[in-house]
């Protein structure tokens, strides 16, 4: 962090931000900066570079969030208040006029303009209502309910339901999670994925600015772009001498966010919750376990950019400004998942790997960006114990940002078709996006081939395992009939090349533990075991005896009796149906069981929970258990992911297992 050279500097730093020396007073930025909080959702688009939208502006072709400062500063200079509140309210703010100030260079128009558009109108309204100019006649600017065409909603009924909201917001506070703002955000703005504009979780950058002396009655002054230029002349031509001009109707600067800002008297925590009581965009929260759960990420994040634009001073200075917590999007958790701050219960690991949606509201969604903003504060914590020196510089939106633009740099690196985005609400189906990174992890970590599918493990990688002295390895099913079905599938020949590793591995230890193989065969051909309504029939039914070469270990499997490697007959999917396997664990003193074998939702399944129940800690490796047949590979992914872990059962790797091995202590047998 400290050779990144984070600052809040880099706010004026970037080329479309508004700056007091080309124009702009302190109230224009202030009205700016509010303008393009409420706005900066959702930019993302399934088309390629050339063909998504873009906006041409100053001679090049600006995307994502930059085509939204694009258009906001293209809309200034060719002389349309665009950042200004009353603005929005105004008749001049035709649908015509907004899509000419939001228009494209490319085919495909800015995504989600008709619901930008209800915003910036339903804010107009909050605006008016609560922080208006008392000296200022607003019977000037026009009504705009009836002057609209249809797609343009009248938004006067909000009046009411803002004041419905429950005063208890007014006195929350934000999580004090002693953060400040910080950092190079130019580009994070454009990654917001968010279907319901009223809760959409924008990505906004939170660098500094240079410091603004007070210059209210200085108005930006228009420099007029090319082609676009006309069509907004057309838009208003011929002027019409009974109706106000832009300056006649706005003869004077709009102070209603500036109010808005100094009712919150310097307090970051303040401001946050006004802009959460009065604005229904704002109000980002949730419900978990039937409590109520505000994240309030875009309000934090207006008030970090102001606190950074200003510097810290004037309009953005907050007292409190510590109490702000990191932003929690969908890169943050992918990049706290990758560095091992976060682990996903095996459960969610799939649903991302398998690119399913997460429904909004979800509870995994509320602990991902619960949990996210808890894991940044505790590495603050670890930098200012490690480093007391940065107490003061060091925050949980600096770390916020370090962290977006290493999952940001990782990102570049992977194909278009990988990038899996969705309009929908919050972070949880953002979240699917680093789906495709997990994956590329999962696939090159040591212990697993991911045939047909990744499987994780329920033990953190950095933990030494070890089974002890008093451990069983059970080898299960390992049969002809069974395994000749899956062996000329790769799933099938990667399961039968990890399994026998570990046999093998667990024979060259001295002295060998415990091994035990099972085998399904009847007594005779009647098959007396089994009736001919048994519903196990219909399972092991066409096997036979022991002499049946189907009821035969496959050869790849080692069988070493002579070291004390017992094989057990079995009847059913239990490992001890029908045998004397839970006095054999008795009888050794055996706690722990080591669990491989053909299939997963039969005696693998049936033996962990069984041995479970037993009190016996039970581990299955994960590369060593296989579903038939081989091609229903979400069975297997959901016992192993979902399932086993509920008990709780310690899913592991191959190489967690061979590590493990190696780890415990000579066997007792």
């Amino acid at each position: 962090m400290k050779e990144r050279g984070y600052s809040t500097q880099a706010w004026s730093e970037h080329e479309l931000h508004p700056k007091q020396s080309e124009g702009f007073s302190e109230i224009d930025i202030v009205n700016f900066v509010f303008t393009m909080d409420l706005l900066n959702f959702s930019f993302w688009s399934a088309l390629t570079e050339k063909e998504r939208f873009q906006v041409e502006y100053r001679g090049r072709r600006w995307t994502g969030y930059n085509s939204l400062l694009a258009s906001l500063r293209r809309g200034l200079d060719e002389g349309v208040p665009i950042t200004t509140p009353r603005y929005w309210r105004s008749r001049e703010a035709t649908e015509v006029t907004l899509r000419a100030v939001f228009r494209s260079a490319t085919a495909e128009p800015m995504p989600l303009l008709h619901e930008r558009v209800l915003i910036l109108r339903e804010a107009a309204e909050v605006l008016h209502e609560s922080f208006g100019d008392e000296d200022y006649d607003d019977n000037s600017v026009p009504a705009v309910g009836r002057q609209l065409e249809s797609a343009a909603t009248d938004e006067a009924h909000h009046a009411s339901s803002v004041e419905n909201v429950a005063d208890e917001l007014a006195a929350v506070t934000v999580t004090d999670v002693a953060t400040s703002t910080d950092a190079a955000m130019a580009d994070r703005r454009d990654d917001v994925l968010d279907g319901k504009p009223s809760e959409a979780t924008a990505e906004t950058a939170i660098p500094g600015a240079q410091d603004m002396e007070q210059a209210e009655g200085t108005e930006h002054q228009p420099v007029p772009d090319t082609q676009a230029h006309a069509v907004i002349q057309h838009e208003h031509a011929p002027p019409d001498p009974t109706q106000p001009s832009h300056a006649e109707a706005l003869p004077q600067p709009d102070l209603s966010v500036v109010r808005l800002i100094e009712k919150a008297e310097r307090s970051a925590g303040k401001l946050v919750n006004l802009l959460a009581k009065h604005f229904p965009c704002f109000r980002d929260e949730t419900r978990f376990d039937g409590r109520r759960v505000r994240f309030l990420k875009r309000a934090q994040i207006f008030v970090a950019d102001l606190w950074a634009a200003f510097n810290g001073t004037g309009y953005g200075a907050f007292d409190d400004i510590r109490c702000l917590t990191m932003f929690a999007d969908y890169r943050v958790p992918q990049m706290l998942h990758t560095l091992g701050v976060l682990s996903y219960s095996p459960p969610l690991l799939y649903r991302l790997r398998d690119k399913k949606e997460i429904p909004s509201g979800h509870s995994w969604e509320v602990q991902l960006r619960g949990c996210s903003i808890w894991a940044v504060e505790l590495i603050r914590r670890e930098i200012v114990r490690e480093h007391p020196e940065a107490e003061v510089e060091v925050n949980a939106v600096l770390i916020d940002f370090f962290l977006y633009d290493l999952a940001k740099e990782r990102e570049r690196g992977l194909e278009e078709d990988q990038i899996i985005k969705m309009r929908t609400s919050h972070l949880a189906t953002a979240l699917l996006s680093a789906a495709s990174t997990l994956q590329a992890q999962s696939t090159t970590a040591p212990g697993y081939d991911c045939y047909p599918t990744c499987i994780s493990s329920t033990v953190p990688a950095n933990q030494t395992l070890s089974f002890g002295r008093h451990y069983a390895v059970l080898n299960l099913d390992l049969i002809n009939a069974l395994v000749s079905g899956v062996a000329p599938t790769p799933a099938g020949s990667a399961w039968i090349a990890n399994t026998a590793r570990w046999i093998d591995a667990v024979h060259a230890q001295t002295p060998p533990p415990l091994s035990i193989f099972t085998r399904i065969y009847f007594s005779n051909s009647h098959k007396p075991e089994i009736g001919p309504a048994s519903p196990f029939a219909q399972v092991g039914g066409a096997l036979g005896t022991a002499s049946s070469n189907l009821t035969q270990v496959y050869p790849a499997f080692t069988v070493d009796e002579a070291a004390g490697d017992v094989v057990l007959q079995k009847t059913r999917y239990y490992a001890g149906a029908g045998n004397g396997l839970e006095e054999i664990l008795r009888a050794q003193q055996v706690d722990t069981v080591v669990l491989s074998g053909i299939r997963t939702s039969g005696v693998i399944l049936s033996t962990a929970y069984r041995l479970f129940d037993l009190d016996y800690k039970v581990y299955v490796i994960a590369n060593n258990t296989i579903e038939t047949p081989p091609n229903t590979p979400d069975i297997n992914t959901n016992i192993l992911e979902g399932v086993l872990p509920k008990l709780p059962v310690n899913v592991i790797t191959l190489e967690q297992a061979l590590s493990a091995l190696n780890n415990s202590g000579p066997a007792i047998y």
